[in-house]
């Protein structure tokens, strides 16, 4: 610019202050890029050792309800529901549910028409 061309400490300082800002981006960038290196390495280590020891309890965990068993849960302090065939129990979510007491209008049955 027509400022540098005169010459003089105004110049340099410009330069020097452009040359910490671009040093201090690039120090985030790459403290950024380590911590999500980092982090992703750890969580493929943990999932890859849960699915390992964990998939013979999960199979066994795995259990079948007929419409009949999953009726009998649809009070205010048991709430089941079936949503896209998977059974799920919101019993401890109910207090908090932003639509109140609604999900009882569908406790112990499928709900997944009202879900989407």
């Amino acid at each position: 610019s027509r400022l540098c061309r005169l010459g003089g400490r105004f110049c340099d300082d410009l330069r020097m202050d452009a040359l910490k800002v671009v040093a201090a981006v690039v120090t985030l960038i790459c403290g950024w890029l380590m911590a999500k290196m980092l982090f992703s390495k750890q969580g493929s280590k943990t999932s890859a050792a849960a699915s390992s020891s964990g998939n013979e309890d999960r199979k066994a965990a795995k259990k079948s309800y007929t419409l009949e068993e999953v009726s009998k849960h649809s009070s205010d302090d048991d709430v089941w529901l079936i949503i896209d065939g998977k059974i799920y129990d919101f019993t401890t979510y109910l207090p908090a549910h932003p639509g109140g007491d609604a999900l009882l209008n569908n406790a112990g049955a499928d709900s997944s028409k009202g879900f989407h």
